[in-house]
């Protein structure tokens, strides 16, 4: 269902977006695609720009995968009559401004909302899977740069550009480099094996870019981290949080001191899956369920408010 939806939204925006650019005589753009839209079981590693239709791409995100292939297809057809439309491939970005919804942001976001709602309560910090996998990342603000760069350069008028730096991380150095960051006990750290890893690995190559520019200064990861935890905690009370940002407090405190969930009222580690969750003081480990709840309802509410407001 997920896959159909991603699918389904991101071909609509292609569409509205390259047909509001020729209505519009807009010759000239950058498009963003993702490193994910790669096979899954590539001829060779590290992956370069031909080989983004190799073969199918990871089962878990075909939908948006395949969507952003037919943007990266769509692109090369316009160009053909002599628009300027030049793709750019971005690794696992992270930054300031991130969304930080635990449900459904990526990685490096997700894992800094969760350690620091976990932390609040001295209990367990979450990771899901081994921590095995490799991944590569981008600070926001370096891909930002890229953009302007490369729009800015009129000697390139088509084609696709990963970018990315030259490191490789696996996920277990990047808790382990967050952690540092945000000054947790490490001891604390819990990994789901219950949760899939992904991709094990999905290695990109960022010749092509380096060619176009020489010498860029990449932010390093731990700086990066630091500046988006600065960010996160600087913004906390004004970020949208999952909607629960004006609620954390009082919703930590209510962990702390019931049994049951708020939601439906259930003992709330009926709510748990994993076996090893059985002791009270273990319940925080998954702190999110109830609160997931919580946040469909607000948004159910939400929606209704601004409906409300337009027929106003």
């Amino acid at each position: 269902e997920n896959n159909i939806k991603m699918f389904s939204d991101n071909i609509k925006i292609n569409e509205n977006v390259l047909e509001g650019c020729r209505l519009n005589k807009v010759m000239r753009g950058i498009f963003v695609l993702s490193s994910c839209i790669y096979p899954i079981n590539p001829s060779k590693f590290p992956m370069d720009e031909s080989m983004v239709h190799e073969s199918p791409p990871h089962f878990s995100n075909e939908g948006y995968a395949y969507a952003k292939r037919m943007l990266e297809m769509q692109c090369r057809q316009y160009n053909k009559l002599g628009y300027e439309f030049i793709c750019l491939t971005p690794v696992n970005l992270y930054g300031p401004y991130d969304n930080f919804k635990i449900k459904d942001a990526h990685l490096i976001p997700a894992l800094m909302h969760r350690f620091h709602l976990h932390s609040q309560v001295g209990k367990k910090l979450v990771s899901y899977g081994t921590g095995k996998p490799k991944r590569q990342f981008l600070y926001s603000l370096d891909f930002a740069k890229i953009i302007l760069l490369i729009l800015g350069n009129k000697d390139i008028k088509s084609g696709n550009i990963i970018c990315s730096t030259d490191e490789e991380y696996q996920i277990i150095d990047v808790v382990d480099k967050l952690a540092d960051v945000m000054k947790l006990n490490k001891g604390n750290i819990y990994w789901d094996t219950s949760k899939s890893d992904g991709c094990m690995k999905k290695t990109v190559s960022n010749e092509k870019l380096k060619k176009i520019i020489k010498d860029y200064n990449f932010v390093s990861l731990e700086d990066g981290l630091k500046e988006t935890y600065d960010w996160f905690i600087k913004n906390y009370d004004t970020i949208k949080l999952n909607n629960t940002t004006n609620r954390t407090k009082s919703e930590i405190k209510w962990f702390e001191d019931n049994d049951d969930c708020p939601t439906c009222g259930q003992d709330i580690e009926s709510h748990f899956k994993h076996k090893e969750i059985e002791k009270r003081n273990d319940k925080m480990i998954e702190m999110s369920c109830a609160l997931m709840k919580m946040d469909e309802r607000l948004s159910e509410m939400d929606a209704r408010e601004k409906l409300y407001d337009n027929i106003e």
